[in-house]
C-alpha cells in the first residue's frame, strides 16, 4: 500500500511539472524586434506565441495586421512608428482570442478604421490615431481600457463603441479633435464609463443612442462642438466646456499636452487630471 502510494505521488509530481513546462512553452514571453528579427509586423506575428512583446522600431510599415492571440504590440516612439494601411480594412483587428493584448506606443493612420477590437479586453495607449476612413477605434462587445490617446481627424467618429458593456473598462484621459461626427459614439446597448477627456471642434462631441443612456459621461472637456452631446445622456455630472491651449498640437510632434494646467483647476478634486496624464 505504502509503494503504490509512493509511485502514485511521483507520478503526480511528474505530471505537475510537465503541465508547468507545457504552459511556459505555450505561454514564452519572449520579445520580437522588428525589424531586426523579422522583416514585417505580419511575419513577427506568424512566429509569435501568445504572451510575447512584438517591439516596432520607428519606420512606416505598411500593412494591415490581424492579432489573434495574446500580444503586446509596442512602437518606439507614437510619432515615428507608424502603421500605414490600405484605406480598405483595418489598420489593427484584434479579434476575441487576443484578450489582454495591448496597442502601445503607435501612429497608426490609413485604415478604413484605425483600430478594430472585436468582443476582446485589448488595452489601447499613448498612440496616435489620425487619418482613418471611417473611426479611429471600433469597438464591438467589449474593450479593455483607452487612455492618453490622439484621435484625430477621422473621417467619421474618433471612437465609436458598438454594444460595448464593462464595468472595469474605462474611456479616459484621451485628446479627441476634428473627427467627422462625434468624438465618441456610444450605439445599441454600450455601457462604460467615459471620463476626463478633452473632447473637440465635432458636430455631437458625445454621442448617446437610446440604448445607450447608461453610459457614466463625467469630467470630461468638451468643447467647440455644436453640440456637447444629445438628449439620451442620463449620467452626466463635473463635465465643463473650455478651449484649452495644448504644447504643440498636430504633425509632427503630436504633444497635445495642456500648456496650463490651472484652467481646470476649480472642478471638483476628485475629477483628477483631465487630458492626457503621459
Amino acid at each position: 500500500m505504502k509503494t503504490r502510494f509512493l509511485i502514485l505521488f511521483f507520478l503526480s509530481v511528474k505530471l505537475t511539472i510537465f503541465a508547468q513546462e507545457h504552459n511556459a512553452d505555450s505561454i514564452t514571453n519572449q520579445k520580437i524586434i522588428v525589424p531586426d528579427m523579422y522583416s514585417s509586423v505580419n511575419n513577427a506575428l506568424e512566429i509569435a506565441k501568445a504572451g510575447d512583446t512584438i517591439y516596432l522600431k520607428n519606420g512606416v510599415y505598411h500593412e494591415n495586421i490581424i492579432i489573434c492571440k495574446k500580444i503586446f504590440l509596442i512602437g518606439e516612439d507614437r510619432c515615428n512608428t507608424i502603421i500605414s494601411g490600405d484605406r480598405k480594412h483595418p489598420c489593427i483587428t484584434i479579434w476575441s482570442p487576443a484578450s489582454g493584448s495591448e496597442v502601445i506606443n503607435l501612429k497608426i493612420i490609413n485604415g478604413s478604421i484605425g483600430i478594430r477590437s472585436e468582443n476582446t479586453s485589448c488595452r489601447i495607449e499613448n498612440t496616435v490615431i489620425t487619418k482613418n476612413m471611417q473611426a479611429g477605434i471600433h469597438a464591438i462587445m467589449w474593450i479593455g481600457n483607452v487612455s492618453n490617446n490622439c484621435i484625430i481627424d477621422n473621417n467619421i467618429d474618433g471612437i465609436f463603441l458598438e454594444s460595448v458593456q464593462s464595468k472595469k473598462a474605462a474611456i479616459s484621459n484621451n485628446v479627441l479633435l476634428n473627427n467627422g461626427f462625434a468624438g465618441i459614439y456610444c450605439a445599441n446597448r454600450t455601457f462604460l464609463e467615459i471620463k476626463n477627456n478633452i473632447i473637440g471642434n465635432h458636430h455631437v462631441g458625445i454621442f448617446i443612442d437610446r440604448q445607450a443612456y447608461k453610459s457614466e459621461i463625467t469630467c470630461n472637456n468638451i468643447f467647440g462642438s455644436s453640440n456637447p452631446t444629445n438628449d439620451n445622456v442620463a449620467h452626466f455630472a463635473m463635465n465643463t466646456f473650455i478651449k484649452p491651449i495644448f504644447v504643440f498640437p498636430g504633425d509632427p510632434f503630436f504633444n497635445y499636452h495642456l500648456k496650463d494646467t490651472t484652467i481646470f483647476d476649480w472642478m471638483e478634486p476628485s475629477c483628477g487630471k483631465i487630458g492626457l496624464t503621459k
